[in-house]
């Protein structure tokens, strides 16, 4: 089989999906209590992205790197986008923190593309 985990970047040939060599990894930490620095875990057993990162202003993208909103701040679980963003349309957006996939320097990148983000963002 050809093509590349999506986790990893490795030929699939080279790894069955379900024991990709970074997810190996980061289950191994995580069953030690040792998870890796942003990440905590959620009441589901699931990791999820730690909120305290995310600051009012900095620009969320989607995994295609195209623009979503900018941060206006944090309710709960829940990233709050600016009403004043193009893409708004004059309301406030609110997008789950459980989207996020890393925050890199002043950007708040999401697992999905910025078009999927946008339609289902909660108004």
């Amino acid at each position: 089989m050809g093509g590349e985990c999506s986790r990893c970047k490795w030929h699939t040939a080279q790894h069955e999906d379900w024991l990709c060599p970074e997810l190996t990894w980061l289950l191994r930490k995580v069953e030690r209590g040792l998870l890796p620095a942003g990440l905590q875990s959620t009441p589901f057993g699931g990791l999820n992205m730690d909120a305290s990162q995310i600051r009012e202003h900095m620009r969320v993208v989607g995994s295609d790197r195209q623009p979503v909103g900018t941060v206006d701040g944090i309710d709960r679980d829940r990233i709050k986008l600016t009403k004043d963003d193009p893409l708004a349309n004059g309301e406030h957006h609110f997008i789950p923190t459980q989207w996020v996939d890393r925050v890199d320097g002043q950007e708040v990148c999401l697992k999905q593309t910025a078009a999927d983000a946008r339609s289902q963002w909660q108004s």
